[in-house]
């Protein structure tokens, strides 16, 4: 299921959390480009970060897990996304 498909259905729900991962095999470092595109969302107030997860095996830092929860914004843009 892709990113866009899950933010779509938290957003038919209507409230709760889900928590985003790097899909099995996923490179952590390709993973960071997810990371950005939802601190860019959370920036424009469709999404709020609830908690991250930074991993510690590789020394590089990467975020390999995050918490979050659609604004109403969010939930009304998802809407709209689906609907053009």
């Amino acid at each position: 299921m892709t990113l866009q498909q899950r933010l779509d259905e938290l957003a038919e729900r209507g409230d709760g959390e889900i928590t985003i991962a790097p899909k099995n095999g996923q490179d952590l470092e390709a993973f960071q480009a997810t990371v950005s595109w939802l601190r860019d969302y959370e920036r424009n107030g469709y999404l709020v970060i609830v908690r991250t997860h930074t991993e510690s095996s590789t020394g590089h830092r990467y975020v390999d897990r995050l918490r979050v929860r659609l604004t109403p914004s969010g939930i009304e843009w998802r809407k709209v996304d689906r609907n053009v």
